[in-house]
């Protein structure tokens, strides 16, 4: 069947049956569920035609057992104009590297293959706003995958040996949704905090035993599922998520809830049962509300709940501010650490006079903004505080802002402040350096 509407032309089947005269004006095409490897052959003779082809779904089980399957992914790179395909199903290996030059390409479904990894060069395809890379055979995601600036919604939900996440998650600042469950995760990356306009959060079954502590910081989130992990408590940001609608926690180990959540919406849907140590508190939130706000509770540093503490919400979260502190500089005593960053820059984190962290990069004689000033950068380095250091190629920023909590500054462990940690400020150096290096001559 097809539709022609200003010679516009959807069709569903056996491409054969449409005029050749026709091929041009193609803008949708589903290949038949049943296809055989002769209608395949076909369509693989008429790519060149379909010049404005902007939808093309190749999805469904006939490709199990057909090689032309892999074969046409490979040569779909031909339609320039393309804006979405489907190619879940198709009995894959590989992600053809040559679909990362489909430079239109809006949504990107490659779902239930047996992928062990994606192009590096994922990149390029900074038009995609939807991926689905979900029920693969996928280890790990590729970094490139975090520059798709304009990536909204990323599933890659059902990657069973995916245990781990990229570090540079946050660089995916137009994310909306983001499904990462039922993988193998063992480790909630914190950059995922960092996703200001992430809206749907979904790391149910994994093997999760904390969160990262600054959740709390998402503040568009509307639903977010932790289900069926290994949890024994949650963090106490969690009640800063003003505009949660949905929240699910069932199925894991906790013991106890923080009194945040009382701040949370009234009419929130939450679903927490299977949770054994749970069994004082109510079942339903109308009334867990009111036995939230009923108990006096001690926040520590992992966010845990207790009923033995007469401290406020505030005063607990100043104290969980001096134990990151302490955590920190437990682990990271020494002054001045040197490493090499991702882009082969050196990297230089430090401690001033009031044990703040600063972050630098030393860039290579040869670099164009080797000899500027860090304030002629301004603009075009975008770092926590902006550059505040600039001398022979070496560019830094401070964790010393007004915003910021200072160790030895006066009232230093305030509730409204934040403590740069060593791990934070290397991921801002990582991130100063990627940008120096888009600015390489």
């Amino acid at each position: 069947m097809y539709s022609n509407q200003e010679k516009e032309i959807k069709f569903e089947g056996y491409l054969s049956q449409l005029s050749p005269k026709k091929l041009p004006f193609l803008t949708s095409y589903k290949f038949s569920v049943g296809g055989s490897k002769k209608m395949a052959t076909f369509l693989l003779s008429k790519l060149d035609s379909l010049v404005n082809l902007r939808k093309l779904d190749l999805s469904g089980y006939s490709w199990a057992s057909n090689e032309h399957g892999p074969l046409l992914v490979s040569k779909i790179s031909v339609l320039s104009k393309l804006e979405f395909l489907d190619c879940s199903d198709c009995d894959l290996q590989e992600l053809p590297s040559s679909l990362c030059e489909l430079k239109n390409l809006r949504i990107l479904d490659c779902s239930w293959n047996k992928l062990k990894s994606l192009p590096s060069d994922l990149c390029l395809l900074q038009n995609l706003e939807e991926f689905n890379c979900s029920n693969c055979d996928l280890k790990k995601l590729d970094s490139s995958l975090c520059h798709l600036k304009n990536l909204r919604i990323l599933d890659c939900s059902g990657n069973e040996k995916l245990k781990s996440l990229p570090s540079d998650l946050r660089f995916l600042q137009a994310l909306e949704k983001f499904v990462c469950s039922r993988c193998d995760l063992k480790k909630l990356s914190s950059s995922i905090c960092e996703l200001k306009n992430l809206k749907i959060l979904n790391c149910g079954e994994n093997e999760l035993k904390s969160l990262p502590y600054d959740l709390g910081s998402l503040q568009n989130l509307e639903e977010f599922y932790c289900n069926h992990n290994q949890l024994d408590s949650l963090p106490f940001s969690l009640g800063d998520l003003s505009n949660l609608k949905r929240f699910y926690c069932c199925n894991n180990d906790l013991f106890s809830f923080p009194v945040s959540l009382c701040h949370l919406s009234p009419t929130l849907e939450i679903i927490y049962f299977n949770n054994p140590l749970l069994s004082e508190i109510p079942t339903d939130w109308e009334n867990l509300l009111i036995y939230l706000k009923e108990k006096e509770v001690q926040t520590d540093f992992f966010g845990i709940a207790t009923l033995e503490s007469h401290t406020t919400p505030k005063q607990s979260q100043m104290y969980s501010n001096q134990k990151v502190w302490e955590k920190d500089i437990e682990q990271y005593p020494q002054t001045c650490y040197t490493f090499i960053t991702k882009c082969g820059y050196t990297g230089e984190i430090k401690r001033n006079l009031l044990l703040a962290y600063c972050g630098y990069v030393s860039l290579p004689e040869g670099h164009l903004d080797f000899h500027k000033t860090y304030a002629a950068l301004a603009r075009h380095i975008n770092v926590h505080g902006q550059l505040t250091f600039g001398e022979k190629g070496v560019f830094g920023f401070d964790c010393s802002q007004s915003e910021d909590l200072v160790p030895l500054a006066k009232d230093p462990f305030s509730d409204r402040k934040h403590y740069w940690t060593f791990e934070e400020v290397k991921k801002e150096v990582e991130y100063m350096a990627f940008q120096f290096k888009l600015r390489e001559a």
